[in-house]
This record gives C-alpha cells, sequence and structure tokens, in this order.
C-alpha cells in the first residue's frame, strides 16, 4: 500500500468511527453490505414468466423484497452508489452459475447490455445504476464486458405507479440506440436490469435492439416480482411482444 492510499484507507477508518457506514440491505450499522444480507441475497438464478414474453429466456436471481429489494432501492433512489459492488456481485455470480448450468456456454465471450433508462433519471441519479451494476459484474466475469447501448426517447414516464398495460405502453416503441454496437465477435449478448416486474422493459429493449441486429440470447435481472417457471417444456402463457425476434 502506497503513502496515499495508506492515507485514504486511514481516513475511511476514522470516518467509519465517528460515523459508522449503514448496511444498504438492513440499515444496520458498521457496514455498507452487511453479512447477513450478503447471506440472504445469495443469487439463485430461476427461469421467470413475465406478462409481458420478450421472446428469450428470463433470469432472475430472487424475489424483489427484503434486503435485495432495499440495496436496490438505495442504490436508485437514495444516491448509495456503493451498492454497485454488491448488486454487481449478485449479477455476477448469476452469469457464472448459468455458465456453470449450460445456459451460457461457457466457452462464449459476454457482451452486458444494461436495459435502457430516461436521460432525465440518469441525470437526477447522478449516472444510470443498471450500467454502474452491470460494470462491476464485468470485473468479475470472465470474457464479459459492457456495452451501453440504449437509451429512451424523451416523453417516456416513470413507471412507478403504472399498471402493467400502461408501463408497456408508456415504453413501446420508444427505446433507441445511443451508439452503434460493436462487431459481436462471437459474443452472446445478454440484456442486465435492476428489477423486472412486467416485463415491458425487457419487451422493447430486445426489440430494439434486434432493429440493429443485435440478438439477446438471454435477459438477467437482480430481482423479479414474476413467477418462477414450473419445470417442464416452456409455456405458451404471457404476452408475446409483437416485433420480438
Amino acid at each position: 500500500m502506497d503513502f496515499r492510499a495508506g492515507l485514504r484507507w486511514a481516513g475511511r477508518s476514522f470516518l467509519d468511527v465517528l460515523v459508522p457506514q449503514e448496511c444498504g440491505g438492513c440499515r444496520s450499522r458498521g457496514a455498507a453490505w452487511c453479512e447477513r444480507c450478503e447471506r440472504e441475497t445469495r443469487p439463485e438464478p430461476s427461469l421467470v414468466r413475465p406478462e409481458f414474453d420478450p421472446g428469450v429466456p428470463v433470469y432472475s436471481c430472487g424475489r424483489y423484497g427484503g434486503p435485495r429489494r432495499c440495496a436496490v432501492l438505495a442504490a436508485k433512489a437514495h444516491g448509495r452508489r456503493d451498492m454497485a459492488i454488491p448488486l454487481g456481485e449478485q449479477l455476477a455470480r448469476a452469469l457464472v452459475e448459468l455458465r456453470r448450468r449450460g445456459v451460457l456456454p461457457p466457452d462464449r465471450g459476454l457482451r452486458l447490455v444494461p436495459a435502457p433508462s430516461r436521460s432525465r433519471s440518469s441525470r437526477t441519479r447522478g449516472g444510470d445504476p443498471v450500467l454502474r451494476i452491470a460494470s462491476a459484474a464485468s470485473a468479475s466475469v470472465p470474457g464479459a464486458d459492457v456495452e451501453d447501448l440504449l437509451r429512451y426517447r424523451i416523453g417516456v414516464r416513470d413507471s412507478v405507479g403504472l399498471g402493467a398495460a400502461e408501463r408497456f405502453a408508456n415504453v413501446r416503441g420508444n427505446a433507441r440506440l445511443r451508439t452503434r454496437p460493436q462487431p459481436a465477435s462471437g459474443r452472446l449478448t445478454v440484456l442486465v436490469d435492476d428489477v423486472l416486474t412486467s416485463g415491458s422493459t425487457a419487451c422493447e429493449a430486445v426489440r430494439a435492439l434486434a432493429l440493429a441486429h443485435v440478438e439477446v440470447a438471454a435477459v438477467v435481472v437482480l430481482a423479479s416480482s414474476s413467477p418462477v417457471a414450473r419445470a417442464g417444456p416452456p409455456r405458451s402463457g404471457g404476452t408475446r411482444c409483437r416485433g420480438v425476434l
């Protein structure tokens, strides 16, 4: 540890004594992310069935509740940029597990594409939380990188308080590319997001990427309120998004 790094470490330790950190998952004092919340949010990626089907497999690290919900809200609504580290680690573990299962072939690189965000929301939050989480995850997953490709057009409303049909109508046709995608070069494209509610965001993102000839292999989210898929062949339930794949 060099002299400057030592000073920063000492300064943080001194501040932790004066103003103990608050856990983003349970608000206990002493650490930004406590061991109990780490244990309770260990990802177990499960196939879920959103109301609006994006036409590709959707996997969730866990249910939207408890410490996982608190951490996501801390990152999105309360300026806790440090939550990108534990949430990114959850996403990374889920991706590694999906590789182990063969859902994502381990011999292929991964292109992580954050779900589209509203420019205004990103400015208000000091950046895009999902982009930070994806970037943190990519650092722990061999062969993974991030391409920030999608944005919503001006006029898309905040989805808080909207019903499923309203969410879908709000975003439909409103995702756009902010930059040209890099050549896939054998990589699999994985759409990542923090929370999946109705599936409308995933549908719109997959549609916009398909128009740019980017095929999404899977959607992976930190949390979901959608039901977990039962074992057996894929069901035909869920509203298939027109124009997707």
